[in-house]
């Protein structure tokens, strides 16, 4: 059983920080830099319990909680008027011409947020298969859940925003892989699965832009000829997995890549 508390400071990007103001008439958008922007500080505890049935398998379960302080997140809207432009900046030509509505981003802090959840993870040698060889394979699992709750988000009345996850947390991932290993040969085929989340905030639930979920299947080998000349192989997204992201609803796509399997081959010689 072990258990743990410490603190860290997340700073923002540099480039987040530069008082610039980018409008593009042409592309009818508008992007700047926050210099008010502050550093998020973490408080973090971890209660971690690890049981370890022989030497060739090991079990462990876990809990946590972090409070964020000043949390930092985009915020962007496909919706920015001449009205908003004025608003937020009287001092400044305005660019937007009445009626029409522009693409605005940039970064905000929040007041703080709670995150909390759990994690399960195993790993084990499978030496109790019946042939040799089948025992030097191994098998590793993870699930991890988390949930976390924001204050300081406004919506475009100035109203805080109720509910709010962490931009960028996954509620749900998981894990696994199966491998196996000897003197010459290593091989591993690797499942990765990540849960959608909101990746982007907008001036209400309507516009917030989500991340959509992904499923990833890799595989890996490696043949050692000598010690220092190898063979190895690499595919990588076997299930064609595209890259999302929707716009409140998942029925609401704002943008689709397709990838494809990748696959790579080749001989590697150190000298």
């Amino acid at each position: 059983m072990r258990a743990a508390y410490s603190t860290s400071i997340a700073r923002p990007n540099y480039y987040w920080l530069v008082p610039y103001m980018n409008i593009s008439n042409a592309d009818h958008n508008i992007s700047l830099g926050n210099s008010d922007l502050k550093s998020t500080y973490a408080h973090n505890l971890d209660l971690i319990a690890s049981y370890y049935p022989g030497n060739v398998a090991s079990l462990s379960a876990g809990l946590f909680y972090k409070r964020l302080n000043d949390f930092i997140y985009t915020y962007a809207t496909s919706s920015f008027t001449n009205s908003d432009f004025a608003k937020l900046y009287p001092t400044r030509s305005n660019p937007i011409p009445v009626g029409e509505e522009w693409d605005y981003k940039t970064h905000h802090n929040g007041e703080s947020v709670d995150i909390y959840g759990f994690e399960v993870s195993y790993n084990r040698q499978l030496d109790f298969l019946p042939l040799a060889f089948l025992r030097r394979l191994s098998l590793y699992l993870n699930y991890t859940y988390t949930h976390s709750k924001a204050s300081g988000i406004t919506n475009e009345e100035g109203e805080e925003r109720q509910g709010m996850m962490l931009p960028g947390s996954a509620p749900h991932t998981v894990n696994a892989s199966i491998a196996y290993e000897d003197k010459h040969f290593t091989a591993r085929l690797s499942y990765n699965y990540t849960s959608s989340y909101v990746d982007e905030l907008g001036k209400n639930d309507f516009e917030d832009r989500y991340y959509g979920s992904q499923a990833f299947l890799d595989f890996n080998a490696n043949y050692k000829i000598k010690q220092n000349l190898q063979i190895f192989f690499d595919a990588n997204n076997l299930l064609n997995t595209p890259l999302y992201y929707y716009q409140g609803q998942k029925d609401r796509l704002m943008q689709l890549e397709l990838y494809k399997p990748t696959f790579n081959a080749g001989i590697r010689w150190n000298l």
